[in-house]
């Protein structure tokens, strides 16, 4: 079963204690990253596929030897240290830090404010003003691409949209925990070539600041149009009893109200354990579905002690199987007889992208739209969770390498039946659904 730590830059995992001013000594720091390396280096199935092993080794020595020389400082400060290891390794072998603390909530409680959204294009960072686009040349006296540069160690290297796509998100959160505070003094060129200057005095932060409020998953059905929309914003932490019993309560109720268009979308979602998208395929199709991967496991103590069956001869030996499932899913009452369209984006990862491939794989279950996913053909996962002895810092480690072949793959990642940019037009009201509808009934003529 497939789990993603739904990586969201810098809240990442609910760490209470991040907030804490407890400060470390050298030694316990550099124990830490020791544990950190070595836990990396026996489990992960390959930490070398992005960065060459001579370029990581010397990452690792240069983070060694800062903190052998560094006075005590808390976990925070070595976080910001530790997780520069993060643009070597894939998303799922993250160091976690929890940014969420006393001193953000307390910006935040004193009405403190957070720079406006921002577009990325290269290395360039644009923000509206006044209806015009202005590229920004410095914040505060910092230049932007400075700002990215230094935000783009703490991100994994895997696609480049998705990287930008996280850059954006979190470029104010970024820069209100790393360098300035509003008001934010800006310089920028508008379109017409010239250089502007104004003092941004910034926005009342988003909730994402404080925590993941948004709901996991919630629906809507909007009788009069005969349509519905079922959003899955993630798979992670989900009871699967709870969820059955919501998944049959609301396909119950678009049967009875008569839906015939049902939008499933998965543009945000990060992943998790893919039962809940079984138990939905389960409600959509009593039948068999047909699932084809391929896995590489590393061998060693640590997923031997969870369970997975091997030989001390086997330590630090590569696993390779090939999976071609059936899944049965159990008998229910008559299915959604309906059309069904899963919406998909470069937010749709690890978990969500996994149940776009068994869509893809299986004619009949929906039809696919919006743009590529973000977790490419290859990829890691099955995720290992880890506390670091001393500071507690929490960090995650995949043990499984996957390959899961599907036609409608380029370049690795899975592109929609029907292509469609849903970036801007989030869909969250009939009229927007309308649209969708209309680009599909366009598509198919």
């Amino acid at each position: 079963m497939l789990r993603i730590s739904c990586f969201v830059f810098f809240i990442c995992l609910v760490d209470p204690a991040f907030s804490q001013n407890e400060l470390f000594h050298p030694r316990q720091l550099c124990e830490d990253a020791e544990f950190y390396f070595q836990t990396i280096e026996q489990v992960h199935p390959n930490p070398y596929a992005y960065k060459s092993i001579g370029y990581v080794e010397r990452l690792k020595k240069s983070i060694l030897d800062r903190l052998k020389h560094v006075y005590d400082m808390d976990k925070g400060e070595f976080y910001r240290i530790l997780a520069t290891m993060n643009h070597c390794f894939d998303t799922h072998a993250s160091i976690g830090g929890n940014l969420t603390n006393s001193f953000v909530k307390k910006y935040i409680e004193e009405d403190g404010k957070i720079l406006p959204p921002v577009r990325i294009e290269g290395d360039s960072v644009y923000m509206t003003v006044r209806g015009e686009k202005v590229k920004l040349t410095s914040i505060n006296g910092i230049r932007p691409t400075d700002i990215l540069s230094t935000m783009k160690l703490y991100l994994s290297p895997e696609q480049k949209n998705v990287r930008l796509s996280m850059c954006e998100e979190n470029f104010a959160g970024f820069l209100l925990l790393y360098y300035q505070k509003s008001p934010f003094e800006l310089i920028g060129i508008s379109a017409k070539n010239e250089k502007i200057q104004w003092t941004e005095e910034g926005v009342k932060p988003s909730s994402i600041f404080v925590e993941k409020e948004y709901a996991k998953y919630r629906h809507f059905i909007f009788k009069t149009d005969s349509m519905a929309i079922l959003e899955l914003n993630s798979f992670d932490q989900i009871d699967h009893d709870s969820f059955r019993l919501d998944m049959i309560a609301f396909f119950d109720s678009i049967r009875i109200c008569g839906v015939k268009h049902l939008f499933v979308d998965l543009t945000r979602n990060r992943g998790g354990k893919l039962s809940p998208g079984l138990i939905l395929l389960d409600c959509i199709k009593h039948d068999t579905i047909f699932y084809t991967y391929e896995t590489v496991r590393k061998v060693s103590r640590q997923s031997r002690d969870l369970g997975f069956k091997c030989s001390e001869e086997d330590i630090g030996k590569m696993i390779r199987e090939s999976y071609h499932k059936t899944i049965l899913l159990p008998p229910q009452p008559a299915g959604y007889t309906g059309k069904i369209y899963f919406l998909q984006g470069i937010g749709t990862m690890s978990a969500a992208d996994q149940l776009c491939r068994i869509v893809a794989q299986n004619v009949g279950l929906g039809v696919r739209i919006g743009r590529e996913t973000g977790t490419p053909v290859e990829f890691y996962s099955y995720t290992l969770s880890y506390k670091l002895p001393n500071t507690g810092l929490s960090f995650y480690c995949p043990v499984y390498y996957y390959h899961i072949p599907v036609p409608t793959t380029k370049d690795g990642f899975v592109y929609p039946d029907i292509p469609y940019s849903l970036e801007n037009s989030k869909p969250k009201n009939a009229g927007q659904l309308k649209e969708i509808l209309t680009h599909v009934k366009n598509d198919q003529l």
